[in-house]
């Protein structure tokens, strides 16, 4: 560091930025793997004793809709205004267009779409946020992550969120004299690897 550079400037370049890849927006993903201590999914690996946050994340969006009258209501009110003195036809027209301007103050100003999502906070302070559109299936995820972080228990479980399954492939074995175990499989990528 420079001398001539602000502390601000110095403290800035040390500590972690806000506004980084993951801050604040969702991946999608579609397998998410928690294998032993460690959170797997598309070409990412955390470890779980550096998740200091897991938590249910709302990114449900409101979008304004039919917010404008169209264009083409106030050209058949002209037409009404201007065919109700030269024919008597105008006044059916003027009608119709009164139950368009009332139709369309009936209509739903905005949609709503109903997101979720699994935010993992890390002792780093980096953010990743993976979404779903289940609520259920990201507190069922919680949950799993709450009990593999408080037992010593070597787990493998598997979260489709596609088809928004979970699979435990936790293999226990009791007793095993002289044998050997093999187990796993070969896929594109590190979370279809392990």
């Amino acid at each position: 560091m420079s001398s001539g550079q602000s502390l601000q400037a110095q403290l800035n370049a040390l500590l972690p930025q806000v506004g980084g890849e993951s801050e604040g927006q969702a991946i999608k993903t579609s397998v998410l793997k928690i294998v032993h201590n460690t959170v797997v999914f598309e070409n990412k690996v955390y470890q779980i004793r550096n998740i200091c946050v897991a938590e249910l994340a709302d990114l449900t969006r409101t979008f304004a809709v039919n917010q404008t009258v169209p264009s083409w209501y106030w050209f058949l009110v002209a037409l009404g205004v201007i065919l109700l003195f030269a024919y008597g036809i105008g006044i059916f027209i003027l009608a119709y267009v009164g139950y368009l301007f009332w139709q369309h103050s009936n209509l739903d100003k905005s949609r709503t779409i109903e997101r979720y999502g699994l935010r993992l906070g890390m002792n780093s302070g980096e953010e990743v946020i993976l979404a779903s559109s289940d609520k259920d299936f990201v507190l069922k995820i919680i949950l799993t992550l709450y009990d593999i972080m408080n037992t010593d228990t070597p787990k493998a479980v598997s979260f489709n969120f596609e088809t928004l399954n979970m699979e435990d492939r936790s293999i226990n074995i009791e007793e095993a004299y002289g044998s050997t175990v093999v187990s796993g499989q070969v896929g594109r990528d590190v979370v279809n690897t392990i």
